[in-house]
């Protein structure tokens, strides 16, 4: 049946207000037509998903495929509605759905392999992104994604070998010899029957509860924020010697991820990585491309990124010495790492916060740093109560520590390259 002129007409003015950015205008002129133009829910639904309405997107794309349940499109969208609900079950049927719909499309294969891959399904990720590949050799983030399931494929494996009994009972023995001690400097204050050199080889986060964004920090109201944010460690990095381009920039954190908003605010090309879901769809709402992953192993291909971001990790790894190591993998060489830590003063009897694993001092941070390889081009302390930025002085050994107080450290390092390196950057250790 052929549409009223008038019909169309109105349904073209509706789509050009919702590219307009006149969503209210759009959704309700479109509203008006949808029983007599069902066409029209597909589009509504949409709009709805990218603002993340999700209920009412996955309500009006029930009601489009009541109609039109062979489009490939919209079970492609109802596959990442689902996902949006964290039901990969039903997820990966309605991308399965999608593909028998439309199995020449490299970008329906590429999608179901997306949803394989946060499924943990890493055979059936690779079929699907081998598949994409067949269809457009150019595909370039089907490449990525595809040596990542294949790499993380293989660590599962390791992970399931690891954790069968026998041999868990001999990894844990092997860390808890003589044969470590060369590794750990005596006066670091981790001591070789500490309970943390005896966790089983795991690749998780070391903690799963989400992270509200702080008070005022939501992603509605972050533009407001960043207007009067003092944002000491900001102005510090911004005058620091940062040699070479920095475009392409890796931020990988356990909180809500507001730090890597100020880079992505001037320009720059911003990936998150974070084990915490609420996290990513944080970040995601203010525009910031972001993917759920264990911080230890982070599926990307090395010397990818100008600088890495990183708020607060280490306290909260169970291998601080590996995630650096990953970490500089990524990095290009002369890449810069933006380290931020907490330093706790306090007895740890008085009591750490709950997902803290190790409480670090300045020079167990140092010893981890030089163990792998970074180089220290500058550092700084602050307050986090006045927000004052100060000297290093206060933690190092030179001035006694408050120890009621808790600081933020800042390291600005690089990855050894070709550039010129100033070798007294790295102080010897105050006497006792």
């Amino acid at each position: 049946m052929t549409a009223d002129p008038s019909q169309s007409n109105t349904y073209q003015q509706g789509l050009d207000l919702l590219r307009e950015g006149r969503v209210e205008e759009g959704l309700a002129l479109l509203e008006t037509l949808a029983a007599a133009m069902p066409k029209a829910l597909a589009d509504i639904a949409y709009a709805h998903y990218v603002r993340r309405e999700i209920s009412q997107a996955e309500h009006h794309l029930s009601r489009y495929l009541e109609v039109f349940p062979d489009d490939s499109g919209a079970w492609a969208l109802r596959s990442k509605i689902a996902r949006e609900r964290n039901d990969l079950p039903a997820a990966v049927r309605h991308a399965r759905r999608a593909v028998e719909l439309l199995p020449r499309s490299a970008l329906r294969w590429f999608e179901l392999g997306e949803i394989l891959y946060h499924s943990r399904n890493w055979n059936e990720a690779a079929r699907a992104y081998r598949r994409c590949l067949r269809l457009d050799p150019e595909f370039a983030r089907a490449r990525v994604r595809l040596d990542a399931v294949i790499q993380l494929g293989g660590i599962s494996r390791i992970r399931a070998i690891t954790w069968s009994r026998p041999v868990s009972a001999v990894l844990r023995r092997l860390l808890v010899s003589d044969l470590f001690a060369e590794l750990i400097e005596l006066d670091m204050g981790i001591t070789l029957d500490d309970a943390r050199w005896r966790l089983p080889f795991e690749g998780e986060p070391a903690t799963g509860a989400d992270i509200e964004p702080p008070a005022g920090q939501e992603a509605e109201r972050f533009a407001a924020h960043m207007q009067h944010c003092r944002c000491g460690f900001w102005n510090w990095y911004r005058a620091q010697p940062v040699e070479g381009r920095v475009v392409k920039v890796l931020e990988i954190g356990f909180g809500a991820g507001h730090i890597a908003h100020h880079f992505a605010a001037q320009g720059m090309c911003v990936t998150s990585i974070t084990p915490r879901e609420l996290a990513r769809r944080d970040r995601e709402r203010r525009g910031i491309e972001a993917f759920r992953a264990d911080p230890h192993f982070i599926p990307e291909r090395g010397a990818t990124f100008d600088l890495l971001v990183c708020p607060y990790p280490l306290e909260r790894s169970r291998s601080p010495l590996f995630a650096l190591g990953e970490w500089k993998r990524l990095l290009r060489p002369d890449g810069y790492l933006l380290l931020m830590a907490q330093l706790f003063c306090a007895d740890p009897a008085q009591g750490l916060p709950s997902d803290v694993l190790w409480p670090p001092t300045y020079w167990q941070l140092r010893w981890l740093l030089r163990q792998t390889g970074f180089q220290l081009i500058a550092e700084t302390l602050e307050d986090p109560q006045s927000g004052q930025l100060t000297g290093v002085e206060w933690v190092d050994g030179r001035r006694e520590p408050d120890p009621a107080r808790l600081w933020n450290v800042f390291f600005l390092l690089r990855k050894p390259g070709t550039l010129p390196y100033d070798g007294a950057l790295e102080k010897p250790r105050p006497p006792e």
